[in-house]
């Protein structure tokens, strides 16, 4: 009779020690002995071949297809106690700012753009006109205030000998206003004993004296001579 070597799991023989395939040393098979058959006592009934031994309610096998107890309930478990967590610190999260809506782009209407155009067209026209008039005003006032007027026959020397230096001593308030489509410079004063003069010039290629009034009062053409020595002198 043969057996089989636990660890290599070659066929030794019954009687060898060692197994010669591994060298580990063969464990030898219990030797079973024919137990006696135990006689029933009396009273009992013998058991016939194949039947078997019943057991107690208690100690008998589960059927197949019955379900068993849970585990919690056929055996009670004490869960251990565990301690509560510590808090956590306070975490402060930055405020982050929310973004500005993004406003939308107005579309104009060609209506609108047109309006606007005839608008910028406009002040700009201004502008311009607004700088010639005042350049005219300032070349025009410039050539009356510096020219004179001649006496005829008349060897005195003057104490001013222009325009601009003998308005400005004989007269306490003056103003002057220019028309630049008839080139004439219009002079208004009042003079020291508070009377209203009004002295017209035309100054295109030449300045010359066109017309005085005073308080309203037009003074003749043969006049200009003496009323323009008291200015001057």
């Amino acid at each position: 009779m043969k057996k089989i070597c636990t660890n290599c799991g070659a066929a030794i023989s019954d009687q060898a020690a060692v197994c010669p395939h591994c060298g580990k040393v063969a464990e030898r098979a219990p030797s079973r002995s024919p137990q006696p058959q135990r006689r029933p006592a009396s009273g009992q009934p013998q058991r016939q071949q194949g039947q078997q031994k019943r057991r107690p309610a208690q100690q008998r096998r589960p059927q197949q297809g019955a379900r068993r107890a849970p585990y919690a309930q056929t055996r009670q478990r004490t869960a251990p106690v565990r301690p509560a967590p510590a808090p956590r610190p306070a975490v402060h999260q930055p405020v982050y700012a929310e973004p500005e809506p993004v406003k939308k782009a107005k579309v104009r209407s060609p209506k609108h753009d047109l309006i606007m155009r005839r608008v910028y067209q406009v002040l700009t026209v201004a502008v311009i006109v607004t700088a010639l008039y005042l350049i005219i005003y300032m070349v025009q006032v410039f050539r009356v205030r510096s020219s004179e007027y001649k006496f005829d026959g008349l060897n005195i020397k003057l104490s001013h000998s222009s325009y601009g230096t003998a308005f400005k001593d004989y007269f306490e308030d003056t103003h002057w206003y220019v028309n630049p489509f008839n080139m004439k410079v219009t002079f208004k004063g009042e003079s020291k004993h508070k009377e209203q003069y009004e002295i017209v010039f035309t100054a295109r290629s030449k300045v010359k004296l066109k017309a005085i009034e005073i308080d309203e009062r037009v003074i003749d053409e043969k006049l200009f001579g003496e009323k323009m020595m008291g200015i001057f002198m």
